[in-house]
């Protein structure tokens, strides 16, 4: 994440101070053929700044320091060896600036470095390398102008790391990665000393991978995760009201497969899973509010290609649950209402690469509840929804022309149970139609996505948000 205080203006007069060494030391011995090298250096930089924004004048000044070393060892007559290298970055960027009502001061500090292997044997016929990066930054901004103040810390940090070895003799090579990023945000202000907020917000990814591949036989497989997660706090105050919401977030997915070159076949499995939570409580005057959602969810996806015949198919199931719950209390009306809502699909389709002809099926059911108590003018209140739907569909089409005709239709029940003084709403059953396609209309086909049963049409679904108006 940039500071706060990025600054993108006109820039002044610029004077820049560098400063290198390094030393290179290489010996041999053209009878025995063994050679050793080694080297480094270390690189200093620094530069003023100064210019303009839409926040004022600034200045300022960016300080760096860059080492490497390297070394290598071997034997020319044979052909083996190996080597080594390694380099680090540091910065620091410090800046100030504002305008006669307003002023900031900005300082980021980072810290990179590189390091990596490798090594060859002639007589054996291997070889390999190994590489890992590493990344941090903080950064700090605070600023002022008159009855108000904020302050912001953002920390962040990566690795990653890849390696790779060959066997000539079998014709096999394995490839790895991993990688790893972190991040977390503070930013606190106020306006008064009754007005202010605060953020703070982490986050986190996670991923890895592992290739094979078989040289002699055509065969190669590949295995991968992913994961990510964040969690993020605002706190708002504003006199005597207030209010938090909060906001947690999850994925992971894993895939593997495996191909034959001479087969001309592939065949890949992937599986995903997903989560969000949101709450938000506050008051206002008198009365108080909370809101909680959460959604979790996941999904199985299947691909198939077969060279030959130039097919690639895709298998996909999942389904998602979703529940939200709302409270009003401190006045008229006040009211409780709970949402949950069940949704699963299979999707399956094919593409023909040669032709570019695609077809694909889908069918889905959704169920939902809805129930809703409280106080309104006329008295106290209950009520209830009830549904379910479900939809089919097939469609054509061709990546050629980018076009994609079928038919997607489907059917939904809700009933509602409604009683007490201070209800508006009749009890009844509720049978529908679901208006999905228009099977005149063309949709296109995205010839990125062939290997896809997507792009899925927009479904006018009767969602649980939606039939909140019917309670």
């Amino acid at each position: 994440m940039p500071a706060l205080g990025t600054n993108q203006g006109v820039p002044g007069t610029q004077t820049q101070t560098t400063v290198q060494s390094g030393t290179n030391v290489t010996t041999g011995n053209n009878l025995s053929g063994v050679y050793t090298q080694s080297g480094g250096g270390t690189t200093t930089l620094t530069v003023p700044i100064s210019g303009s924004d839409g926040r004022g004048a600034y200045s300022g000044v960016r300080s760096s320091t860059i080492t490497i070393t390297s070394g290598s060892t071997g034997n020319a007559d044979v052909g083996s060896g190996s080597g080594s290298y390694g380099a680090t970055e540091t910065a620091t960027v410090s800046v100030g600036g504002g305008n006669a009502t307003a002023t900031y001061t900005d300082t980021t500090l980072s810290l990179n470095t590189s390091s990596g292997s490798n090594w060859f044997n002639g007589v054996a016929g291997t070889s390999g390398q190994w590489v890992r990066t590493t990344a941090t930054q903080t950064v700090s901004e605070t600023g002022s102008a008159p009855g108000a103040g904020y302050t912001m810390l953002w920390l962040s940090g990566s690795t990653a790391t890849d390696s790779a070895s060959y066997d000539s003799s079998n014709r096999l090579s394995t490839n790895t990665h991993s990688d790893t990023g972190t991040g977390s945000l503070h930013q606190s202000g106020s306006n008064g000393s009754a007005n202010g907020y605060t953020i703070d917000k982490t986050e986190g990814t996670t991923r890895g991978s592992t290739r094979t591949a078989d040289g002699d036989s055509g065969l190669s497989t590949a295995t991968g995760t992913v994961s990510t997660s964040s969690t993020a706090i605002e706190t708002n105050q504003h006199g005597t009201n207030n209010a938090t919401f909060t906001e947690i977030l999850g994925y992971s997915s894993s895939l593997s497969g495996w191909a034959n070159a001479g087969a001309g076949v592939y065949v890949q499995s992937s599986t995903g899973s997903r989560s969000a939570n949101f709450a938000q409580r506050g008051v206002i005057g008198t009365g108080t509010h909370s809101v909680t959602e959460s959604s979790t969810g996941g999904y199985t996806a299947t691909t198939q290609g077969y060279a030959g015949v130039a097919i690639n198919s895709v298998t996909e199931t999942g389904s998602s649950t979703d529940t939200a719950t709302l409270s009003v209390s401190g006045g008229t009306p006040a009211y409780t209402l709970v949402a949950r809502g069940v949704d699963s699909w299979t999707h399956t389709g094919s593409t023909n690469s040669v032709t570019g002809a695609t077809s694909r099926n889908e069918q889905g059911n959704d169920t939902y509840t809805l129930s809703e108590n409280g106080t309104a003018s006329g008295g106290a209140f209950t009520q209830s929804v009830t549904g379910a739907e479900s939809y089919t569909g097939s469609f054509a089409g061709n990546t050629a022309n980018q076009e994609e005709v079928g038919t997607l239709t489907g059917a939904g029940t809700w009933t509602r149970t409604s009683s007490g003084a201070g209800s508006t709403k009749v009890s009844g059953t509720t049978r529908y139609a679901l208006d999905l396609w228009d099977t005149a209309k063309s949709e296109p086909v995205d010839p990125e996505a062939t290997n896809s049963c997507y792009p899925i049409p927009s479904l006018t679904l009767q969602s649980p948000t939606k039939l909140l108006s019917n309670l």
